[in-house]
């Protein structure tokens, strides 16, 4: 395996598969850690034997965040979402519009697809962190499954439904 340095440091490999169409019309699984998945987003308690998230300011943020996706990026439908104290999943589906079909093949800056509205969503916590004085760090990238299939999809929804329960106090879901 040889590795390439740019400015001086290991480039790593793309966590995204190089076959698959990105602009196309496709539901993803999103998974986003913090940095060495540390709980800023906050504790898991059981209440009436029932798990959920007590959430710190930056998780309560992260959350709106979340749902806001769609007011910027309309060519995004949000399905199940989960917070637990050191990552999230949650499933998007993108959709392109006609505008971004007619130019997807063409360099430059890049917007309004999925990448970018991952970008945007983590610079945007980030942010809030930063202004608000709130000790806080994303693992850097942001790994996507593709889901191919409805079963798949459905297999995904109960995944990420389950995740919360299956944490334990430390917030690490148990295998």
């Amino acid at each position: 395996m040889s590795s390439k340095l740019y400015l001086g440091r290991y480039q790593e490999k793309s966590l995204r598969n190089p076959y698959h169409d990105y602009t196309s019309e496709c539901w993803y699984m999103i998974t986003i850690n913090t940095h060495s998945h540390k709980n800023y987003f906050g504790t898991i308690a059981e209440t009436d034997n029932c798990p959920s998230l007590l959430t710190t300011d930056i998780g309560d943020f992260a959350i709106k965040c979340w749902e806001d996706l769609p007011d910027h990026y309309p060519q995004i439908l949000l399905d199940e979402f989960v917070l637990l104290p050191d990552h999230l999943h949650g499933l998007i589906k993108f959709t392109p519009d006609e505008n971004f079909l007619l130019s997807r093949n063409q360099f430059g800056v890049q917007s309004k697809n999925l990448f970018s509205a991952i970008r945007a969503y983590k610079a945007t916590v980030k942010r809030y962190a930063n202004e608000n004085k709130i000790n806080f760090q994303w693992q850097s990238g942001y790994h996507d499954r593709i889901i191919y299939t409805e079963e798949l999809l459905n297999n995904c929804r109960n995944y990420i439904k389950r995740n919360l329960s299956a944490a334990d106090r430390s917030g690490t879901p148990q295998q």
